[in-house]
């Protein structure tokens, strides 16, 4: 055979060969010249979408993950409808849930946790809300004792501490609670006393400023001249320093039944009060014709000396003195809990009441509805009687 023959043959053969290829596989979609060169980077969702329809259809006939499978670029160059279909096309997200992922896809927050901290802050912008709430609670709580006058309790303080000042008025401006303070004038200034500037703002701010003689004599062992310098001139003394001086009270709770100090005090005062009193006693004035001048008090701290309580049992013991003028009312001044405190820190000296069970004390009050008022606005000429 010539070699024009067997060429002519093999030009048929090849010819023939690629026709049955054809018939038998109509899915071969391009010809040998345009076969992949995977050694260049590939575009597999856009090569797909040329040619074969829309993604969703893409995404159902092949489980397509494009949280995982598209380049960053690619679904950064997406408009935002395209990125809904890709990430949450029935995946049952919310379109706050569609906001915050376009968020994180935009740069415009790192991740779903600062998205959180941001909803922190809108919670905690709401717990301020709700604490300027609570304080109007307080204050409208307090306004509804004042129309119930008869369920109220007196503090009183005596010695003029300074830790009456430091620690004690800041619990008491908490609650809203006034005080009676009784002054040894002598002791102005001194070493661990309240200054005289501390006692004009205790008295600017209404709490009560008393007399609790000039030196802190016992009165029952000192001569008459020594006693009227104690009674009468420390009421002046304070006078002369700017302070309304309406009532004393017996230091030592001397001269309380002594007729000559009676008389000295109540020429002088409108009211004194003394101490003695316990959680089973009112506090009526234990000598007669002079009732209003020896109105007794509970001393916290020589009940607490008295029987070495700790501060869990003295609250106990609190809780039972003033619970008693709940019950019976206290319509009548007797049955008004007059609670007498010196030192409020937490030093543990003999006549110490440590922070805590002060706190504890007065948050007793506030919540059991007492308003806490000053002696002389239950004893004196305007008192609620």
């Amino acid at each position: 055979m010539s070699l024009r023959k067997i060429l002519v043959l093999s030009q048929i053969i090849a010819i023939l060969i690629i026709i049955n290829t054809i018939e038998n596989n109509d899915s071969f979609a391009f010809t040998i010249s345009e076969e992949m060169d995977y050694s260049m980077p590939f575009d597999f969702l856009d090569t797909y979408k040329d040619t074969n329809g829309p993604d969703d259809q893409f995404e159902e006939n092949n489980n397509f993950q494009p949280e995982t499978d598209v380049p960053n670029n690619r679904l950064n160059s997406m408009d935002s409808v395209e990125h809904y279909d890709i990430y949450t096309e029935d995946d049952g997200d919310s379109v706050s849930d569609k906001f915050d992922q376009d968020l994180i896809r935009d740069g415009q927050v790192d991740s779903l946790n600062e998205l959180q901290s941001t909803e922190t802050i809108d919670d905690f912008s709401s717990d301020i809300e709700m604490g300027e709430v609570v304080e109007n609670d307080i204050i409208e709580k307090n306004s509804e004792i004042d129309k119930e006058p008869d369920k109220i309790a007196i503090i009183n303080f005596d010695d003029n501490w300074l830790s009456q000042y430091e620690n004690a008025k800041p619990i008491l401006d908490n609650y809203q609670f006034k005080a009676t303070f009784y002054i040894v004038c002598d002791y102005i200034n001194g070493k661990n006393r309240m200054t005289l500037q501390q006692l004009e703002t205790l008295q600017k701010e209404g709490h009560e400023i008393g007399s609790h003689t000039m030196n802190h004599e016992n009165l029952d062992e000192i001569m008459p001249d020594a006693k009227y310098h104690e009674i009468v001139e420390s009421k002046k003394c304070m006078e002369d320093n700017g302070f309304k001086i309406n009532s004393f009270s017996y230091p030592f709770n001397s001269g309380d039944d002594n007729q000559e100090s009676l008389e000295l005090v109540a020429s002088n005062y409108d009211f004194a009060r003394t101490a003695g009193g316990t959680a089973d006693s009112d506090n009526l004035g234990k000598h007669n014709d002079y009732e209003r001048f020896t109105i007794i008090g509970w001393s916290h701290d020589a009940e607490r000396k008295k029987h070495n309580y700790s501060d869990l049992q003295m609250l106990d013991v609190f809780k039972e003195y003033v619970d008693k003028s709940d019950i019976e009312g206290s319509s009548s001044n007797g049955n008004t809990p007059i609670i007498i405190y010196h030192n409020i820190d937490d030093e543990r000296g003999v006549y110490n009441t440590s922070i805590d069970l002060f706190n504890s004390e007065m948050q007793y009050l506030y919540e059991n509805g007492f308003k806490v008022v000053t002696m002389n606005d239950v004893f004196g000429e305007n008192s609620y009687e």
